[in-house]
Formats: C-alpha cells, sequence, structure tokens
C-alpha cells in the first residue's frame, strides 16, 4: 500500500509543477504513453504550453499566431482568460481535427516546443 500512496504523491507533485490536478496528469500521462512519449517529454512540453501561452497572453511570441490560426481565443465569452486545461482541450480538440494539415506540425512546435509535434 505504501508504493500506492507514494506513486500518488509524486504524481500530484509533478502535476503541481506543471499545472495541472493529479488526475488530468495521469489522463495526459496515459495518453502520451499510448502514443509513445516519455513522462518527461510531457512534462516539457507543458511547461512549455503554459510558458507560450503565458507570453501569448502578453501579446508576444510565436505561440500567439499559432493561437489565431487555430481560431482559439484566449479568452471566455466574458473577457476572463481560460484556464490552461481549457486551452489545451480546444487545443487537443483542434489538433484530433486536423490531423492531415500540414501545418499542424509547425503550430504543435510553436505551442508545445521541440517536442510539439510527437
Amino acid at each position: 500500500m505504501e508504493i500506492y500512496w507514494s506513486k500518488i504523491d509524486a504524481l500530484a507533485k509533478r502535476g503541481r509543477d506543471i499545472g495541472l490536478t493529479a488526475s488530468q496528469l495521469q489522463e495526459l500521462d496515459h495518453q502520451s504513453k499510448l502514443a509513445g512519449i516519455s513522462s518527461e517529454r510531457l512534462d516539457v512540453s507543458i511547461r512549455a504550453f503554459n510558458r507560450n501561452i503565458s507570453l501569448s497572453a502578453m501579446n508576444t511570441g510565436e505561440a500567439r499566431k499559432a493561437i489565431a490560426e487555430m481560431g482559439i481565443s484566449l479568452t471566455d465569452a466574458n473577457g476572463r482568460t481560460k484556464t490552461q486545461n481549457e486551452l489545451l482541450r480546444e487545443s487537443a480538440l483542434w489538433f484530433a481535427r486536423n490531423t492531415e494539415n500540414a501545418k499542424s506540425a509547425g503550430i504543435a512546435s510553436r505551442l508545445f516546443g521541440e517536442n510539439g509535434a510527437e
């Protein structure tokens, strides 16, 4: 039982470090493993996403162009900044609809860093 709790604790700490709940991270971790992406690469990509979204919110950085190309707004209908989870979900939906799109790898790299295309 102690091993189980230490894994949960490690997951929670990782999630806190990259701005996700343990539950969100567990789901992303599962999906990334199915895609052949390590936990370490996932963490690096999520950190890059957070940084790039922050820069976009300040109207700077390459990701702001990518977000505009995707048709994603950083704010909701009430003008409030969307959460990281909302922006990740909207980005995932866009990529799911644009798998054959040649520019999607470039957009992924601008949002998620050098591992983005993975």
